[in-house]
């Protein structure tokens, strides 16, 4: 009887190492999986985010090209405004010139008539010159925006790749949730190794925990 007793109980033993290895290569076949599937992702989302990344400064070097070229036509035309105010100072050097030789000549009329003209001449040139002063503070202004909108690209990018980490991590910690739960239910079935699996689940549990506060911080 004692020998038939002792047998069982070593079946049952034998039953229940069965079962928690089965368990554990259960919980470790999930968890693998897990971090395989997280491994993809992670991968897929880096590819996309360097894809992303390029294409950002493929466009960020063709706004820089386009910048350096407006720059390029904002010292052209700051050239040109420099002749047109040197050339202002030829026309009212001549018309000093002029009113000396109508009152050397006596010709007030033919001074007044060339005097209007030098005035005309030089409002024209200076509304083109304000003219095109407006235009360049206009590109200036779109330049701003352009700038603007790329800067706020680069936050949007890094935010997205804040929210996939913060996904990644909290399956992390609801896997370990589950090989917590699982190994509670086999404390609960086999006394005997009551102990090592609680320690299973308490570890799994920690583990979640510490996902979860990692979480936190992409909230704070």
């Amino acid at each position: 009887m004692g020998s038939e007793e002792a047998a069982a109980a070593a079946g049952n033993m034998a039953s229940a190492q069965g079962d928690a290895q089965a368990a554990r290569e259960r919980a470790a076949d999930e968890r693998q999986a897990g971090a395989d599937d997280r491994k993809w992702l992670a991968d897929e989302r880096e590819r996309l985010a360097d894809k992303r990344e390029r294409k950002a400064n493929e466009r960020e070097a063709l706004a820089d090209e386009r910048e350096h070229e407006a720059d390029e036509r904002d010292r052209q035309a700051d050239r040109r405004e420099a002749a047109l105010i040197e050339h202002q100072r030829e026309i009212d050097e001549r018309e000093r010139e002029l009113d000396e030789r109508g009152r050397a000549l006596g010709s007030a009329v033919e001074t007044l008539e060339q005097r209007m003209l030098e005035t005309i001449e030089r409002s024209r040139a200076l509304l083109a010159l304000g003219s095109q002063r407006l235009d360049r503070e206009e590109a200036a202004v779109r330049r701003v925006e352009a700038r603007r909108v790329r800067q706020q690209a680069e936050v949007d990018r890094a935010a997205a790749l804040r929210r996939q980490s913060r996904s990644a991590i909290e399956g992390f910690a609801a896997t370990e949730d589950e090989v917590a739960r699982i190994h509670e239910k086999l404390a609960a079935r086999h006394p005997e190794r009551r102990d090592e699996f609680r320690r299973t689940a308490e570890q799994a549990r920690a583990m979640a925990r510490r996902a979860r506060e990692v979480v936190r911080t992409f909230t704070d």
